[in-house]
């Protein structure tokens, strides 16, 4: 649950809790017809009486059959309750934690004796009509569309908002545009009750690539692997020092500057050696070495988190 969700789930919580019965509107004013209270006021005080419930109505679930809400709710006809107390409370916990609503309120329609009538008035989250997906080339839209599966006729909630951002900033992340954002805009559709347009706003950035690749320590076991992974492909450019420079200082330092991604297959020495000679803040480093394992300014692999 995001930050704007939470708060809103305290305010409706809230509200439930202390079941704010009426707002404005005259036909939630109190009155009685042959003993039954309807739109009953409670009393908020350190006593609250129970009453069993006597009926249950839902409303604002239109896609849903009643006994189905109710089965949600955790409350039954017969069940005697506190109003207000916990299980109202809990009631509406209940409604939040199936994310399939975006208003819940539980109100008592009326009384009779010890006999209160319930009321869950709900609001269903929005269903989909269309899907918009701005700031992609053909291809990338394409391949979106088959990761995220949204229709016309899903229900549009938050987590499936967030659910959208975390898919399709992995997508671009993995084709290199890294500081690509994401945004999913609803927008009221006006000509279908309760559905939003759905905007999906990539903004790629720039792409950032790495062209030129420096092995420092090529000439050992593992520098020698990674040299021949990356020796056959054409998107990138090894860096290739001169045999009889590769020990000499002014040379690496060169060589390591003018590259975006720098290997270290060196003992733990020379691999702190090889950092202290970088001046070119874009150059990245991969130590294959137990020089920086540790070091908290370094972001560690899987052999270091296991």
């Amino acid at each position: 649950m995001n930050k704007i969700d939470d708060m809103r789930y305290k305010a409706i919580l809230l509200l439930v809790s202390i079941l704010a019965l009426a707002t404005s509107v005259k036909a939630q004013e109190t009155y009685t017809v042959n003993d039954t209270i309807y739109n009953p006021k409670v009393v908020f005080s350190g006593h609250h009486p129970k009453y069993e419930i006597a009926g249950i109505k839902v409303t604002g679930a239109d896609n849903y059959e009643d006994y189905i809400i109710i089965g949600y709710s955790g409350l039954s006809i017969g069940q005697r309750v506190e109003i207000p107390g916990e299980d109202i409370k809990n009631a509406a916990k209940r409604f939040w934690r199936q994310g399939l609503f975006s208003k819940v309120q539980i109100k008592v329609e009326k009384v009779y004796g010890d006999k209160a009538w319930l009321e869950f008035d709900l609001q269903q989250q929005p269903r989909i009509s269309q899907v918009n997906y701005l700031g992609m080339k053909g291809g990338e839209k394409k391949d979106v569309i088959e990761r995220l599966g949204l229709t016309p006729g899903n229900q549009m909630t938050p987590n499936i908002a967030d659910r959208v951002k975390i898919i399709v900033q992995k997508y671009f992340a993995d084709k290199g545009f890294d500081k690509a954002t994401v945004e999913v805009i609803q927008k009221e559709d006006l000509s279908k009750k309760n559905e939003v347009i759905v905007d999906i706003v990539v903004d790629k950035h720039s792409k950032i690539g790495v062209h030129k690749i420096y092995i420092d320590g090529k000439e050992g076991t593992t520098g020698l692997q990674i040299y021949e992974r990356l020796g056959g492909r054409d998107d990138i450019e090894l860096l290739l020092i001169d045999e009889d420079k590769r020990k000499d200082t002014d040379e690496r330092k060169k060589f390591i500057n003018a590259a975006d991604i720098v290997f270290l297959c060196l003992p733990d020495a020379a691999a702190k050696e090889a950092v202290s000679l970088c001046e070119n803040p874009n150059t990245r480093f991969i130590d294959a070495s137990t020089a920086h394992r540790t070091n908290p300014a370094w972001d560690y692999g899987f052999p270091e988190l296991s």
